[in-house]
């Protein structure tokens, strides 16, 4: 593996936005609840859970951190995984290391990746995570991809040897898995608490905890934007720009979270927009009744414009 720091791994303008004191004695209290419930005697389901309610701690108490299935542990949104985790034991043997990828939780991670992309037609996940609830290897889900994802002897592979049961996957990790591994070059970020369990007891090694603070946030984890984000649109030009078009931004359903981008309400409607404006031609050159089936664009007359 190439191996980066947090600080190398995080976005240059992220690492310049600032943290408040109650962001980093929040995150600094998580860590100290961490470090004092791993055990190395007990079992791996026991490590699964105080790693779930560390992340729910810092930052993703609105996700829902939980086992998924056989994952060990993700972060979904909507019944979508974003992030997934496989988690060992901190004295497991099956832990990779910085010069061994060749382990049992490099194969199941990239089992549970190629299901979720494969079977269950997850193209969502951002970052996938192998920890021990000390050391942190993240890879970057578009790496995973690159190397996993698309191969298509593996793919086919795995659709043929899978099989949702304790032999299928034995077969997957023994005989299928160590091939595609072996001789694969990736890029982790490599994060070792015990390096950082040292700064939490002195107000004065705050600074040393912000990297990893921000390595860990909602915002690097599921790639969100962040408020000196150079991808990121002008709130007020983006909504000048959908009302332009004859568009607007509004929730999918009074039970959603999430938004989509539609054609404004009719009371809302500008005739002057582009939207508008291409459906008044379409209707006046008597375009739409030349459709062959108008149901395929829907079933009212404003679908069917729209």
């Amino acid at each position: 593996m190439t191996i980066l720091t947090p600080k190398k791994a995080l976005n240059k303008a992220f690492l310049k936005v600032k943290t408040t004191v109650e962001e980093i004695n929040n995150f600094k209290n998580a860590l100290k609840s961490l470090r004092s419930r791993i055990n190395v005697n007990e079992s791996e389901e026991y490590n699964k859970n105080i790693v779930r309610d560390f992340f729910k701690e810092i930052a993703f108490r609105d996700y829902n951190v939980n086992t998924s299935k056989r994952i060990d542990l993700s972060i979904a949104e909507l019944g979508r995984n974003l992030v997934i985790f496989e988690v060992k034991k901190p004295n497991s043997t099956d832990m990779i290391t910085d010069s061994n990828l060749n382990c049992k939780s490099m194969y199941q991670l990239i089992f549970y990746y190629l299901k979720e992309l494969h079977t269950n037609k997850n193209t969502q996940l951002k970052h996938l995570i192998i920890t021990n609830c000390k050391v942190f290897y993240i890879f970057n889900a578009s790496d995973f991809y690159k190397l996993f994802g698309k191969n298509s002897d593996l793919k086919r592979d795995f659709e043929n040897q899978y099989i949702d049961n304790s032999p299928g996957t034995d077969f997957f990790y023994n005989r299928i898995a160590p091939k595609y591994v072996q001789g694969v070059g990736i890029t982790a970020t490599k994060v070792d608490l015990d390096e950082y369990f040292k700064f939490l007891d002195n107000v004065k090694d705050d600074q040393e905890l912000i990297d990893l603070y921000k390595i860990f946030s909602r915002e690097h984890l599921l790639k969100l934007p962040f408020a000196n984000d150079s991808n990121t649109l002008n709130t007020k030009f983006y909504n000048e720009l959908l009302h332009i078009i004859g568009l607007e931004e509004r929730a999918e359903s009074k039970s959603s979270s999430k938004k989509i981008i539609t054609r404004k309400e009719q009371t809302k409607r500008n005739h002057a927009s582009l939207l508008e404006n291409c459906i008044l031609n379409l209707q006046e050159s008597y375009k739409l009744s030349s459709l062959p089936n108008n149901e395929n664009y829907g079933t009212t007359p404003d679908e069917i414009e729209f």
